[in-house]
């Protein structure tokens, strides 16, 4: 246990930059909430590159360095140059890793702590980079042989952890993710929204949220909502709906960008997808609120934070079997197989053509999406960090 008078804890905020998706979503989230509980004043150092974030936390009981170097790179440079020579001066009674990895080195006074968030270097690693891949592969084992308590973001990843690394499970804490308030979605269900090709969006329409990468398994659901789109059109008249039925692509550009759009070709579909890339709070929320549904069927998912999202606006889902997606889904989710692109086709079409469905989900959506709090996770973090969690979330 970590003493409550003067305690200096230091965290790796490499994430906080515009690119990297739900991690930046997770520590902007996450971070200020667990120092505004820490009733104990500790220090905080917060380590990286250069944030606004960082700037807008500064205050009497944070203090930041920075090092500069190149965004993506430097999360890796860092862990074996700036970091150990920080740690060194400043030698802080806690480190926090809030994504996979530790330092090379830290002073032997000084307790480590690492979150995991996913296991994909183990459970899908044919959807990673061949760089992130490697890397995970060395430094994340490493990070949970050397750290003296590691953080699950959900259950699944937390058996995960127990079944590949059974040495570590004494060492486990459960702390689930939150859900942020987002901004009061408007009130127009067609609207502009400023990307390159100026497209409009109208009801009704399909909603994916999250980084464009192959892990998100966005290829097969093209191919489930080609057909999808089909088989509306083989409906008779009175059946259709009076617009197009449309699929919106939301979320940062990851990697295979040329193979998505190669396939939204093939499968003559540019006019029904709509690839919006980063859109605003406000246009997010406008986005949940108006769609039809979400549709997330990855092959692998540490929490999915896009899932709760919708839920906290009262948006069902649809979503895959495996991984994290059915605890956090719960029941305001149609789960499917994500490795069949028939049954993502079946769950489409019945989210489309079942309101009854689709509003049976709906109505446990805010329930299941109040189950996850960032201030809840904020206090849990923090007892965690100070060591003074005791094995309670698990």
């Amino acid at each position: 246990m970590v003493s409550a008078v003067s305690a200096s804890i230091a965290v790796d905020v490499s994430l906080l930059q515009p690119d990297a998706g739900g991690l930046t979503r997770y520590l902007a989230a996450l971070l200020p909430r667990v120092m505004a509980c820490d009733e104990y004043q500790s220090q905080w150092l917060l380590y990286g590159r250069q944030s606004k974030h960082v700037s807008a936390w500064a205050g009497p009981h944070m203090r930041s360095r920075q090092d500069h170097l190149p965004a993506h790179m430097g999360r890796v440079a860092c862990l074996m140059s700036t970091f150990p020579i920080w740690t060194t001066w400043d030698n802080p009674d806690v480190f926090w890793g809030p994504a996979h990895r530790l330092p090379l080195w830290l002073p032997s006074s000084t307790r480590a702590v690492v979150t995991v968030h996913d296991l994909c270097w183990l459970m899908a690693p044919q959807t990673m980079r061949r760089s992130t891949l490697v890397l995970d592969r060395l430094l994340m084992p490493l990070a949970l042989q050397r750290a003296q308590a590691v953080i699950a973001v959900s259950s699944a990843t937390r058996d995960a952890l127990t079944d590949h690394f059974p040495a570590i499970e004494h060492k486990l804490h459960l702390v689930h993710e939150g859900v942020c308030k987002l901004p009061e979605p408007s009130t127009q269900v067609l609207y502009k929204l400023p990307v390159t090709a100026q497209w409009g969006v109208s009801a009704p329409y399909i909603l994916f949220v999250g980084t464009l990468e192959p892990r998100k398994n966005l290829l097969r659901l093209l191919h489930a909502f080609a057909r999808v789109v089909k088989r509306v059109e083989s409906l008779p008249v009175g059946n259709r709906s009076g617009e197009a039925l449309k699929l919106v692509l939301v979320g940062e550009q990851g990697w295979g960008r040329d193979k998505l759009c190669q396939t939204i070709t093939e499968l003559d579909l540019k006019s029904r997808v709509h690839v919006l890339g980063r859109v605003s709070d406000l246009q997010l929320a406008t986005l949940y609120r108006h769609a039809l549904f979400l549709a997330m069927p990855s092959l692998y998912e540490g929490f999915g934070l896009p899932l709760v999202e919708a839920m906290s606006l009262g948006t069902p889902v649809l979503t895959s079997a495996t991984s994290s997606m059915p605890e956090v889904a719960g029941r305001a989710g149609l789960l499917v197989d994500p490795l069949d692109v028939d049954s993502i086709a079946s769950g489409l079409f019945d989210m489309v053509d079942k309101p009854k469905l689709r509003a049976q989900l709906a109505s446990h959506t805010r329930q299941q999406a109040n189950l996850f709090s960032w201030e809840r996770a904020a206090e849990q973090t923090l007892a965690v960090l100070l060591g003074r969690a005791n094995g309670e979330f698990l």
